[in-house]
């Protein structure tokens, strides 16, 4: 029986140390950098910053035009790129800065227009008239129909921390939101719009330093980042909502490692 009580009475001090060294162990202020890799989602009809873009093609050479050919409707991808956070935390409550770059891929081919057009500017062709057919299935081509080297998104958060367990590992799962400015192309005016984001994270605390391993999913949504008129003109030959196309919309994960500093 003593030796029952002894067992009980030393795990009940185990337990009460676990959990007192639990609420030390979240500091009260801390300072986050994170590095890592981001990477776009194909959730249709998500899954692109841009979408049906009109591009002139030379029918003969295959290649992409500056300025005369026949109409396409295309769709531009994106490619895995990097990222970065500088973040700060106060107890349960996180403040944030990132920057995600993702490189612009091959382009998709939607729909073909069947006689040539001009185009009127940068961003948009006067296809009036035009009857498209659409392609099936879509036609991959090794060129990019956007004047970027990138897609480059700022955004700045706050979020709150779920914590599931606290001490010397530490998991918790981030939620929150913010603004996001989107350049996505060099001459083009930035967009500003929603950033809403979620994730996990794990921590190996070793006092006032710890290092993190932090996993989110990010959806962000801002004015059309093409021609309103032109996104319209092409709602109207793939029967899109004009509503979605005065919005442009984006999913991506982001893996990033780093460490923090907390001061209690």
């Amino acid at each position: 029986m003593n030796r029952a009580a002894s067992l009980c009475a030393a795990l009940t001090a185990f337990v009460l140390l676990f959990i007192a060294g639990s609420a030390e162990a979240k500091p009260r202020f801390g300072f986050e950098l994170k590095l890592g890799l981001t990477a776009p989602l194909a959730i249709p009809p998500f899954n692109r910053f841009v979408r049906s873009t009109s591009v002139l093609r030379d029918v003969e050479t295959e290649a992409l035009l500056a300025d005369e050919g026949i109409p396409y409707i295309a769709d531009a991808t994106h490619a895995p790129g990097l990222s970065a956070t500088v973040l700060m935390t106060f107890r349960d409550f996180e403040f944030s800065g990132s920057i995600h770059n993702f490189n612009w891929s091959d382009s998709v081919l939607r729909y073909r227009g069947n006689k040539s057009v001009t185009r009127v500017n940068d961003n948009f062709i006067d296809d009036a008239g035009v009857e498209y057919e659409e392609i099936v299935p879509p036609q991959e081509v090794g060129e990019k129909i956007v004047d970027s080297p990138n897609l480059s998104l700022l955004t700045f958060d706050g979020g709150y921390r779920y914590y599931l367990s606290e001490g010397f590992i530490e998991a918790y799962l981030p939620v929150g939101a913010g603004i996001v400015r989107a350049q996505p192309s060099e001459t083009g005016e930035p967009q500003w719009g929603l950033h809403l984001w979620g994730g996990f994270t794990t921590d190996l605390a070793i006092s006032n330093i710890a290092f993190i391993f932090d996993a989110r999913y990010h959806f962000i949504v801002t004015d059309e980042s093409t021609n309103s008129q032109q996104s319209i003109n092409n709602a109207v030959v793939t029967d899109e909502g004009v509503l979605s196309t005065l919005l442009s919309t984006f999913h991506f994960l982001s893996i990033q490692v780093g460490f923090r500093y907390g001061v209690n």
